[in-house]
């Protein structure tokens, strides 16, 4: 039920912005085994989870639903949360390895960017992709490459829920 929100929450205007070979990856990763396996842990956790559309759109978009990778910048897991963030959120734990605990960290961390910002959106995005510091000098947040590409994927997902809403109703 959670992509019921989705709907009326992203433009089309991400569509066109983002080369055909990107859009074909994520429609492919949408319905990708190994983004699917995710999905019981997000629904397990959708009470303390806000916005865990946002949340699966996020995954996709960092490591396109892999687990153990080590960024060059130093992000691990399939959420690629910086050793860092995790300390400011309270987990002092390896992460990398363990899908509940980066989970964990990358959640407690986009709640506190989202108090910090208000709400979720571009600049809420951008924060948890470059960081609070550097995210400050960035003037359009919507323009930023990480922004459009999560407005596309939380779009196909709406898509492809009310695709499958109308289906139903025909049937």
């Amino acid at each position: 039920r959670f992509l019921e929100r989705l709907a009326g929450m992203v433009s089309d205007q991400a569509y066109e912005e983002l080369d055909k070979e990107w859009r074909a990856d994520v429609y492919y990763l949408v319905r990708a085994k190994r983004c699917q396996k995710y999905i019981p842990y997000i629904m397990q956790h959708r009470d303390v989870i806000e916005a865990p559309e946002v949340l699966l759109a996020q995954l996709m978009v960092e490591t396109s639903c892999s687990s153990g990778l080590r960024s060059w910048a130093g992000a691990v897991g399939p959420m690629q949360v910086k050793h860092t963030a995790c300390e400011e959120v309270g987990i002092y734990r390896n992460v990398r390895y363990n899908n509940h605990l980066n989970f964990e960290c990358s959640h407690r961390y986009r709640m506190r960017l989202r108090e910090h910002y208000g709400y979720w959106g571009c600049a809420t995005h951008v924060a948890y992709n470059v960081g609070p510091t550097h995210a400050r000098t960035i003037k359009d947040p919507c323009a930023h490459k990480y922004a459009r590409k999560i407005s596309f994927v939380l779009s196909e997902m709406a898509r492809m829920y009310r695709e499958k809403a109308s289906k139903r109703r025909k049937d």
